[in-house]
């Protein structure tokens, strides 16, 4: 199977190849009829995505609840939070040009992802004024682990549409809609299978915790694999694809603070208690730790470990507490206009914040 497998993604070409040549633009009326259609999808995608839908609870891993599908393994519904904005999310899901599409969905899709194009923008509505919205016609090429004699490499031509909107809670909520469609002149790359889309959902939508945001994923997908053979992971996919979002969410929020030298960290000596929860410190049961941002001693449950990007290609995995994680949330955006909130004191007893278990 291994063989097999190696095989068949040697043949994959990269995202920047220029033998895929796949184009397609719409007309006037075209356009017309893509934005309504998908617009009139919206309430049934919505729905799609409810927990209301019978689905089994099958695992949870990293911080992320999995649900499939009785009748159907390819259906699956899967919750986590990150600490972020709605904006933030919907940044990297909504994108207008084939660079930023192909940038973000190399974001989410991670190690499956091939290439991405735009093929053509569809009919806005000019009352929108979201630089959220959008809707427009894409192609999307996957690589995916899959059985023995079936296929693995995967194209798909869909229409996306993206906005944001308020609650019956006052709350935002961002959404992006996809389903695919039948294009005349557009057949699958030569060397894929092409997959069908019969709904994908991402919902945004903000907590009561200040600054956490709730994500739900809802997917039905027809691989167009003969019989009831599975892809391999489908589930372990879909659970990467959230924490690729978190992840990738959570670094841009902490690009802007900066590591602090050691040399600078509050002593050991000078803090006989948590600078975050403000219990003391126990030489077994409740150790010192120091966070690498503000050099502050903490103990092991005010803190959890972040990659924190460094210069352009580079991580390096730290110790924060929660507090630091906060903080470098604390920026008000366009979209989320509020009066300025209280800030967050060091010694509150529990910070709001969303820490990502760690298997």
């Amino acid at each position: 199977m291994t063989s097999i497998l190696s095989r068949r993604l040697i043949q994959v070409p990269s995202a920047e190849s220029k033998s895929f040549g796949i184009k397609h633009t719409l007309g006037a009326s075209e356009k017309r009829t893509c934005y309504q259609y998908i617009q009139t999808r919206q309430k049934a995608a919505l729905e799609f995505s409810s927990p209301e839908i019978t689905r089994d609870f099958i695992k949870t891993k990293n911080g992320v609840d999995v649900y499939e599908s009785r009748l159907a393994w390819h259906d699956i519904r899967a919750v986590t939070r990150i600490n972020g904005t709605v904006k933030d999310v919907m940044a990297l899901l909504s994108a207008d040009n084939t660079e930023t599409f192909a940038a973000m969905q190399k974001e989410i899709m991670g190690d499956t992802f091939v290439a991405a194009k735009v093929l053509d923008s569809c009919l806005s509505d000019s009352n929108e004024d979201s630089s959220h919205f959008h809707c427009g016609l894409k192609w999307l090429a996957l690589k995916l682990d899959g059985d023995v004699n079936q296929p693995v490499n995967f194209d798909m031509v869909f229409l996306d549409y993206t906005d944001v909107c308020k609650t019956n809670d006052s709350l935002w909520m961002g959404y992006r809609i996809v389903e695919s469609i039948r294009v005349k002149g557009c057949p699958a790359v030569l060397g894929f299978t092409r997959a069908s889309i019969r709904s994908e959902v991402y919902i945004v939508t903000e907590t009561t915790t200040r600054g956490v945001v709730e994500i739900t994923y809802a997917v039905h997908m027809d691989w167009k694999i003969v019989g009831r053979q599975r892809l391999e992971g489908f589930a372990d996919a879909v659970i990467q694809r959230l924490c690729n979002i978190r992840q990738y969410c959570e670094q841009e929020r902490l690009r802007k603070i900066e590591i602090m030298n050691p040399e600078n960290w509050v002593q050991d000596a000078a803090r006989s208690k948590c600078a975050v929860c403000d219990l003391a410190f126990q030489f077994i049961l409740r150790k010192r730790h120091h966070c690498r941002m503000c050099g502050e001693v903490i103990c092991g449950k005010c803190n959890t470990k972040v990659d924190v990007p460094i210069g352009r290609t580079k991580q390096l995995r730290v110790r924060v507490c929660v507090h630091c994680l906060v903080k470098c949330r604390e920026t008000q955006t366009e979209m989320l206009e509020r009066p300025s909130a209280q800030p967050v004191t060091r010694n509150r007893h529990l910070e709001q914040t969303f820490l990502c278990p760690e298997d």
